[in-house]
């Protein structure tokens, strides 16, 4: 598939599989919007699993967007809960680059624990 000059919106884009994504896309000339959720029900998860949850530290977003260069947009938290919110992120990104072509959803929680077998 050719994708140079496409945008592409990817979920979970900081990290893990998402951040891959996120590197090829660039590495063959596509725009990115990376989407970083936030939601309460995940704080809690990883309050009280102490699990990795995937693209919630902000930080770590923030610094793989900047590496990237202009072709990859990063808006910020989104509350994915509210429609309203997403949009607005999906506007600032048809402003930015004219149109978007194509989601790839990476985006998930892992919670690690032990597996115990009787």
């Amino acid at each position: 598939m050719k994708v140079t000059g496409k945008t592409v919106v990817v979920t979970g884009g900081a990290n893990g599989l998402g951040g891959g994504v996120v590197d090829l896309l660039i590495s063959k000339g596509a725009n990115v919007i990376v989407i970083f959720f936030s939601f309460l029900f995940f704080f809690l998860i990883d309050i009280f699993f102490s699990s990795k949850i995937l693209d919630l530290k902000e930080e770590e977003a923030n610094e793989k967007v900047q590496a990237l260069g202009q072709k990859c947009f990063f808006p910020g938290s989104v509350d994915i809960t509210n429609e309203e919110s997403v949009m607005k992120v999906l506007d600032e990104g048809m402003k930015r680059f004219g149109a978007i072509h194509a989601v790839v959803n990476c985006a998930g929680v892992g919670i690690a624990a032990k597996v115990f077998f009787s």
